[in-house]
């Protein structure tokens, strides 16, 4: 991300983190100013722990999904 930003080519409209793990980086997306973000994640501990982090990091806005990938609109 931050070699896209660099260049002026990134597009901060929104952001799909598939398989957000620990959420790090629809954090750094929240950061950079991106306006919309969904994350996604289907282990619960792993959606647990993304919450968490987004409660830490001011990121609580994100959208967390449990669903795959193919069923988001």
């Amino acid at each position: 991300l931050t070699e896209l930003e660099k260049s002026g080519r990134l597009n901060l409209d929104s952001l799909l983190d598939v398989g957000t793990g620990t959420g790090i980086l629809a954090i750094l997306a929240k950061q950079l100013g991106f306006h919309r973000i969904v994350a996604t994640e289907i282990e619960p501990e792993a959606r647990r722990v993304a919450c968490e982090n987004f409660a830490l990091n001011s990121a609580r806005m994100v959208q967390l999904d449990e669903r795959q990938i193919e069923d988001l609109n």
